[in-house]
């Protein structure tokens, strides 16, 4: 690059965050852009949404989409198939994030399934193996 240099890097940390680097500074990350999980780290707002992926080997974009709406002083999550909502979570308790009681340790994810489904899954590290603690719907009824 005639007149400077260029220095970028990517770079997978141990968390699972990708990061591009330029001269030092993170530029970008991709705990900023969920797309079907959300891991401990990631951003905690009312902006999160996670979109599940179309198939299990097609990660492009799928029908459901699973986010969180603030209703007056309480917090409820939706689960939409395209614009109908196939899920509701209860009301919520005032001004928390279920996310944020969610992950006490870094060995848990919440994924956007391709069938619908939001999953929790915590790490058992003796068996190398994700298990299923609980997920919504729990059939496959919409409201």
């Amino acid at each position: 690059m005639p007149g400077g240099t260029f220095n970028k890097t990517l770079k997978l940390q141990d968390d699972g965050n990708v990061v591009l680097i330029e001269n030092d500074t993170v530029i970008w990350q991709s705990f900023d852009n969920p797309t079907d999980t959300f891991l401990q780290g990631m951003k905690r707002d009312s902006n999160l949404k996670l979109t599940s992926w179309k198939s299990p080997d097609d990660p492009s974009p799928g029908s459901f989409m699973f986010q969180e709406v603030k209703m007056m002083q309480y917090v409820q999550y939706v689960i939409m198939n395209g614009t109908e909502p196939r899920w509701r979570s209860g009301s919520g308790s005032k001004n928390e994030s279920v996310l944020n009681q969610m992950f006490p340790d870094a060995y848990s994810r919440l994924l956007m399934h391709h069938n619908g489904n939001i999953r929790y899954l915590k790490w058992i590290p003796d068996d190398k193996r994700w298990n299923l603690v609980w997920k919504e719907p729990k059939d496959n009824c919409s409201i």
